[in-house]
């Protein structure tokens, strides 16, 4: 069983999640740092969890050393173009499962008329897409593609 070391870091990580908007499997991903790395050090059993995963979180978030060591300090490093890009990424990922959830409802409905000898016109449901994936889908689905 392991041994209870220290919360402060674990608790700083956390808290750097939870104002990123990231789980611990997306942080593990995008900072490449193991997600049983991420655990151990939030659940308090990795005292000193080595350079590499301090400068990891700093290069890839912005975040300051002096707080991630230390908790003295604000968060990130002062950087108000990091912090556009910051919310640009996030409004681009948001806009980006917005289209995903059109697809996949737009997938839905042609399911369903497939059984129909019909086929429907796809123009309101795929205008926002790329005229091949609109193609492909509808392709892969009816076999021969969908004007739209």
């Amino acid at each position: 069983m392991e041994t209870l070391v220290s919360s402060e870091l674990g608790h700083r990580l956390k808290l750097l999640r939870q104002r990123l908007g990231v789980t611990g499997a997306q942080m593990a991903e995008e900072a490449d740092i193991p997600l049983p790395v991420i655990k151990k050090i939030e659940q308090g059993y990795t005292a000193n969890p080595g350079f590499y995963v301090a400068e990891k979180l700093i290069v890839r978030y912005g975040v300051n050393a002096n707080w991630l060591i230390t908790g003295r300090g604000e968060i990130f490093v002062e950087s108000p173009e990091l912090e556009k890009q910051l919310i640009e990424a996030k409004a681009e990922v948001r806009e980006k499962e917005s289209l995903i959830q059109m697809l996949q409802r737009a997938m839905v409905s042609l399911k369903k008329t497939k059984r129909g000898a019909q086929q429907p016109d796809v123009t309101p449901v795929f205008g926002l897409f790329s005229p091949n994936l609109v193609t492909s889908v509808t392709t892969r689905i009816y076999g021969t593609p969908v004007n739209g």
